[in-house]
Parts: structure tokens; sequence; C-alpha cells
């Protein structure tokens, strides 16, 4: 396998562990969209993430958000602090997230 195909073979194994994870859902049958505003790396293991999504949208602290790029995961934010129209969380899993990223909690 080539290093791509090993780290997508990782990717998609890791993906599924965190979605075995508990963490704080979003109510049945809803799926909260948004995106990713802005970044802040405060160490090269911690990385915060704001949303353009907050208390209107149901968001709690908790919650965890996967982030995608097109149709390619880029990784999981999980949610720290929520205010009405938006949130912050901090980067869980995967890296290279950008300004613009979509995020979504919840339904399919």
């Amino acid at each position: 396998k080539t290093a791509t195909e090993e780290l997508e073979v990782y990717k998609k194994g890791a993906e599924e562990r965190v979605a075995e994870a508990t963490a704080v859902q979003p109510p049945d049958g809803v799926s909260i969209r948004g995106s990713v505003t802005k970044i802040d790396q405060v160490t090269e293991g911690l990385t915060f993430v704001q949303l353009n999504v907050g208390t209107r949208d149901l968001v709690k602290e908790g919650m965890e958000f996967t982030v995608y790029r097109g149709d390619e995961f880029v990784g999981k934010v999980q949610i720290a602090s929520v205010d009405t129209a938006d949130s912050v969380g901090q980067l869980t899993l995967g890296g290279g997230v950008q300004e613009g990223d979509a995020v979504r909690a919840g339904g399919r």
C-alpha cells in the first residue's frame, strides 16, 4: 500500500472509534450544519476551532462535529463553549482544518 492508502484506512478506523465514544448528540432526527469561521492553533497538539452555529441552532457543550472539505473527512471538533450564534471547540481528531470547511453534527 502507498502512504496515502494507509492514511485513508487509518482515517476510516479513527472516525469509527471516535463515533463510538460518548458525546452529546443533537435531538433525534436533527442535523446541525455550519462552517468553520476561525482556527487558533495554540500548540502543536491543541487547536481550537470556531463554528458559525450556536445555541439558536441547538448546539450544546460537549457536542461533537465532523469537519468536511467537499466529501473528504478532515477532522472532529468537540464543543467547549457555546454562544447564541457561534461556538468554539477543540480539534480532537484530524488536522489541516481551514476556514470555510463544513461541519455537521447529528443526522445523516
